[in-house]
């Protein structure tokens, strides 16, 4: 269910906080639209035959009630937080769970042995990218946003890997960014149903930062 815009009490707003990330902000403000809305134009589907739009939709509309639950959240690896990178080439961007380093295996992550569903051949158009009636996937999904830390319009990536490569056309969009704050969502998806609270969707407890060349 998507949140509004609209402005919570300071007791509500700090009880929520505690548990879901708050995504939106006031009417009025230049982030009106955040929880609101359709998916946005500026997104990538890297591997459309699994991770569609489609597939996007149903992550999108629940993305602000969305867990920071620690043990299933998952955050940027690399780049590193407050790392900067050179600026010549695509650098490839790793994410894995908040607490991976702490919870043993197979401990902290609701246990899921289906693998992503493929689909059939999709048609791209660039940036953004689009998938043509592509199948419902089962499997784990990722959304990344990655917003310029001065303010402006963020690209998002959907995809059921944990990585991505960023072409030459979307590296140049990434380098335009400088600085660059990133927050992931993640959900289970059963043929495009997320069916449970522990299937998510989770998101970042605090996004990373990472800068593109020497800013």
């Amino acid at each position: 269910m998507v949140k509004s815009g609209t402005r919570w009490g300071a007791a509500a707003a700090a009880a929520i906080a505690a548990t879901f990330i708050q995504c939106g902000s006031e009417k009025g403000s230049p982030e009106t639209g955040r929880c609101e809305g359709a998916v946005p134009d500026r997104v990538v589907y890297p591997d459309e035959r699994r991770a569609s739009d489609e597939a996007l939709e149903r992550v999108w509309v629940d993305r602000c009630d969305a867990s920071t639950d620690p043990a299933q959240a998952y955050v940027l690896i690399s780049p590193a937080d407050a790392a900067t990178v050179p600026a010549d080439q695509p650098v490839e961007l790793r994410w894995g769970r908040a607490l991976a380093s702490a919870a043993p295996a197979g401990i902290g992550r609701p246990a899921r042995l289906d693998a992503p569903a493929f689909g059939w051949p999709s048609i791209s158009f660039g940036i953004p990218k689009a998938a043509a009636h592509i199948p419902p996937i089962t499997g784990w999904v990722y959304l990344v946003e990655l917003r310029p830390a001065a303010g402006g319009d963020p690209l998002y990536v959907f995809t059921a890997d944990e990585s991505w490569l960023p072409d030459e056309a979307e590296w140049a969009e990434l380098r335009a960014m400088g600085s660059i704050d990133v927050t992931i969502w993640t959900a289970y998806l059963d043929k495009n149903v997320i069916y449970d609270a522990k299937d998510g969707p989770f998101v970042s407890p605090s996004p990373s930062r990472f800068t593109i060349g020497d800013r």
